[in-house]
């Protein structure tokens, strides 16, 4: 199979990103920057496994059989002595190849299947093709959702947009790209609404998907486990009286987006005072448990906030005459709107 990774430079993978070896050469850079991040130890067999992964397609056998690709890889690897770690992730980077279909098991497979979809994605968007209604021909809707089972079922914390950047770096040889800004914000867009509709399908809460999107443009899997979280919350009536509260929070705050401080000495009524003690109290234990992603907990903590935000909208003026009041009241409630915005973008969740 070795002997066989020059012969990859006579294929063309698409007329606009060269050649098969060139997309093996953009794959390596993109699976040992991933491989540094989530299992280092990965990085050696990667070395190796990289210019097997698709070799068996200028085999006779898979020139015959094209089904078999991946499958005469490993098989080939095997009777040649390879590492069986590294001959299984050849067929296993594939995967998976359906919707329901089957990921890879082994660490060097599933990095090898990210690095490969990745560069896909990232090498077509940014050339300006990418899938329009019902036409993807270059399977990249299925490739993307692959990333995100994959990344999920193995718990893979992956920095989305800094593997968007290296994935774009890697194309350096592409002629007449997209700006990276432009590339960058296209594939996040599309990553995350595979994300929901994979959710959705799933049988997933609609506004609580919507909810965290923005941590699944930073991270798929954390996302996902901030998902999970709300989800044990959907019947708890607090829950959805803090929501009531939190979104008059959020309108309120909504146009503010310079930072703003609380004077203590300026809090004039027991209900603000209140908040901005429990505030004070709860902020740092919240964010101890964000920082562990430890989520449950952390929205434990929200949901302690309700009847404090009920009594402070029962009893306490915000717009008041007195402008140092009242900006101080705002500010109050800009902590409040933020600290909840750091677990998700509550103001997409809506209980009739």
């Amino acid at each position: 199979l070795a002997d066989r990774y020059e012969r990859l430079a006579s294929i063309v993978f698409h007329v606009k990103l060269g050649t098969l070896k060139d997309k093996m050469e953009r794959v390596k850079a993109i699976a040992l920057y991933l491989s540094s991040i989530v299992d280092p130890s990965a990085a050696l067999k990667l070395e190796r496994l990289i210019p097997l992964m698709k070799t068996d397609l200028v085999t006779h056998m898979v020139g015959e059989f094209p089904e078999l690709q991946g499958t005469m890889g490993r098989i080939y690897a095997g009777l040649e002595g390879e590492d069986a770690d590294v001959a299984r992730a050849i067929e296993e980077h594939y995967l998976p190849t359906g919707g329901n279909g089957g990921l890879p098991d082994s660490s060097i497979g599933a990095i090898a299947a990210i690095a490969d979809k990745m560069d896909s994605i990232v090498s077509f968007f940014s050339v300006g093709i990418n899938p329009t209604g019902n036409l993807d021909p270059y399977a990249l809707r299925r490739q993307s959702l692959g990333i995100i089972k994959i990344a999920i079922e193995r718990a893979l914390h992956l920095p989305l947009q800094a593997l968007l950047e290296k994935a774009y770096e890697a194309g350096l040889l592409i002629q007449k790209r997209l700006p990276f800004e432009e590339a960058r914000n296209s594939v996040t867009e599309f990553i995350t609404t595979r994300f929901k509709f994979s959710m959705l399908e799933e049988g997933h809460n609609q506004d609580f998907v919507e909810s965290v999107l923005p941590c699944v443009a930073a991270d798929i899997y954390d996302g996902h486990m901030r998902l999970v979280s709300l989800e044990t919350q959907k019947s708890m009536e607090d829950f959805k009286r803090l929501m009531v509260g939190f979104r008059r929070v959020y309108n309120i705050t909504k146009q503010i987006t310079d930072a703003m401080t609380v004077d203590p000495s300026v809090l004039v009524l027991d209900e603000e005072k209140e908040l901005f003690s429990l505030y004070s109290a709860k902020k740092d234990i919240f964010l101890n448990h964000m920082k562990k992603r430890d989520y449950d907990n952390a929205l434990a903590v929200l949901v302690g906030f309700k009847e404090t935000i009920d009594n402070f909208f029962d009893k306490v003026f915000v717009m008041d005459k007195d402008e140092t009041i009242k900006a101080n009241r705002l500010a109050l409630l800009t902590y409040i709107r933020d600290m909840f915005l750091t677990f998700a973008d509550f103001s997409k969740i809506h209980f009739e």
